[in-house]
């Protein structure tokens, strides 16, 4: 109930995608602290507005629509590095103190998932890197060596009671 009367988190998409529609529906029905003021996306040209957010084309509008709206994070469901021109607003949105995160590692964040569309060999590469747990391996054999040792040193005089009571 409180929850409710808290300040939501302004957040704003950059592109859009089925991913897109995906997240704002799950905001909306878990009704989660943060709040869509708009979608920004200069490749469609239908929509004018999508699940009653809405749909702007013009990407020099950006920074503007950021002061405005007080955005505290950008949401990327478009690769910044295949657009120039998206690239150098993104950038000069920097001074806006705006948080940048991609739509994968947002939806994850909300939801606790990973969304299964961007699950391929990139991201094992990405999030299974196997070089780095040898300290981690290591660490876990001696621990775990110790605290057998401890348990069975513990348990031992249960042991000598418990072997003459099977054989009888």
């Amino acid at each position: 109930a409180l929850r409710s009367y808290l300040p939501k988190e302004k957040v704003a998409l950059v592109g859009k995608n089925k991913q897109v529609t995906s997240t704002i529906q799950k905001l909306k029905e878990n009704q989660l602290d943060f709040k869509i003021s708009f979608i920004i996306d200069p490749f469609d040209q239908e929509e004018k507005e999508l699940e009653g957010i809405p749909v702007f084309k013009k990407i020099k509008e950006l920074p503007h629509l950021i002061s405005k709206k007080n955005i505290n994070t950008l949401v990327l469901a478009t690769d910044p590095t295949a657009s120039e021109e998206l690239r150098n607003i993104l950038f000069s949105s920097l001074s806006l103190k705006v948080n940048f995160i991609t739509l994968p590692q947002f939806y994850e964040n909300v939801t606790g998932k990973i969304p299964l569309g961007i699950i391929d060999q990139t991201w094992f590469l990405q999030n299974l890197s196997e070089g780095r747990k040898t300290y981690f391996d290591v660490f876990k054999k001696v621990y775990d060596l110790i605290l057998a040792t401890m348990i069975f040193l513990v348990t031992l005089p249960l042991w000598l009671l418990i072997a003459p009571a099977i054989k009888l």
